[in-house]
């Protein structure tokens, strides 16, 4: 009998690169876990093997800048890869930080319109935290595929 197979999207790219927009279209077939919402990379994990032990698709929405954050989802992956045939595929938007940073800011703006609106506020320390620590992604890192999505 065949191992089930499980996609996890690792979704790679500094704030306001796009990764959530694009991420929308996945909504109906994989499980959304958003580094927003959870906060910590150990709770984006815990996610992540949450809907392996479900046998259930995910796509995992947060900076994913560094191999670090990056290792510790492949390493939940790899728990299960005796049951499923897991892949994990990294997508990278290719960004430039000035065109994120005004993403941001009228994404900001539109929020202020709307009473109802959760959105944060993305501090100037967030876009250099993210253009400096970045590491580009490798298949050493253990991923199925690599993709790049191109100012998104």
């Amino acid at each position: 009998m065949q191992a089930p197979e499980v996609t996890i999207m690792v979704l790679v790219g500094h704030p306001g690169s796009g990764k959530t927009s694009w991420a929308k279209w996945y909504y109906d077939k994989y499980e959304y876990i958003s580094g927003d919402v959870y906060g910590t990379s150990e709770k984006v994990v815990k996610q992540v093997s949450r809907c392996l032990q479900g046998g259930l698709n995910a796509i995992v929405d947060a900076t994913n800048v560094t191999r670090k954050r990056r290792n510790d989802i492949i390493n939940a992956c790899l728990i299960y890869r005796d049951r499923l045939n897991i892949r994990v595929y990294a997508v990278v938007f290719r960004v430039d930080i000035a065109t994120c940073k005004l993403r941001a800011k009228e994404r900001e703006r539109l929020a202020s319109l709307d009473p109802t609106s959760t959105l944060k506020h993305i501090p100037s320390i967030a876009f250099n935290t993210s253009a400096s620590s970045f590491e580009e992604p490798s298949m050493i890192e253990g991923f199925t595929q690599i993709f790049e999505v191109f100012n998104h």
